[in-house]
């Protein structure tokens, strides 16, 4: 796996695959102390991707950072605590 810095943050190419659907992600963040994974609802449908019965939802709200103008992702049960 080719590990690239962009903007002092490690990334990754990745092809997630799903059913024989193949996906090319070019931009993947490196993150190994990560407790999940999230992809966007695009994605997602590209690779009829959808939840099983046991999986858990959780939903996001997207925000921008002032200082940086960088987009952020925030879940809804973090933000209401």
């Amino acid at each position: 796996m080719k590990i690239r810095i962009e903007n002092g943050l490690p990334l990754v190419e990745a092809v997630l695959v799903h059913n024989n659907n193949r996906l090319l992600l070019e931009n993947v963040l490196v993150d190994t102390g990560s407790a999940s994974t999230l992809i966007s609802a695009e994605d997602a449908i590209n690779l009829n991707l959808k939840p099983e019965p046991w999986d858990t939802i959780r939903s996001m709200v997207r925000a921008v950072n002032t200082a940086s103008k960088e987009p952020a992702s925030v879940p809804l049960d973090a933000a209401n605590s």
